[in-house]
């Protein structure tokens, strides 16, 4: 819930670690820590903070579970989100999902799930991509029988590639 005390909230994750233990027990577990946010959206630093000092006390030593501090990543000076990457203070922009992604990174790849090498793969002589990774020129969409602008039927948002159900 929303406005849950740490306590509830941390109580709640106990609950989801144990069933994925129960379901596998030999599954890695990665916990981040919540990121910060700000008194003005009812976050404050102190309550996210004991929040994650809740987290980091319910998966000390469990060989398990890898908990990231995510928190020192994100917040400034006063324990707020940091607006460059939390335009509204709550969810990250790009900027912070890369700069999340590049803490993962190395977790993921300690635990074999990221390649740990850099990949030599390079393109055959003469490769045409078929993409120009920004729209579907020169493709042709089939519906039916029917060959349709692709334009009309597919949509990026947020630079992904959607099929337009509506359509």
């Amino acid at each position: 819930e929303e406005k849950a005390e740490p306590e509830t909230a941390a109580a709640n994750v106990r609950l989801i670690l144990a069933r994925l233990k129960e379901h596998n027990p030999q599954m890695p577990i990665i916990l981040c820590q919540v990121f910060p946010s700000s008194a003005s959206m009812a976050r404050p630093a102190a309550t996210i903070k004991k929040l994650n000092e809740l987290y980091a006390a319910a998966v000390k030593g469990d060989p398990q579970v890898t908990l990231i501090e995510t928190w020192t990543l994100f917040a400034d000076d006063q324990g707020d989100a940091k607006p460059a990457e939390f335009p509204d203070l709550l969810h990250p922009n790009a900027a912070g999902y890369a700069k999340w992604a590049a803490a993962i990174r190395p977790v993921l790849a300690t635990l074999g799930f990221l390649e740990t090498e850099p990949d030599t793969f390079t393109l055959e002589p003469g490769f045409v991509s078929l993409f120009n990774g920004k729209d579907l020129a020169g493709w042709t969409v089939f519906v039916g029988d029917a060959a349709v602008d692709p334009k009309s039927v597919w949509q990026i948002t947020d630079g992904v590639l959607r099929l337009d159900t509506k359509a």
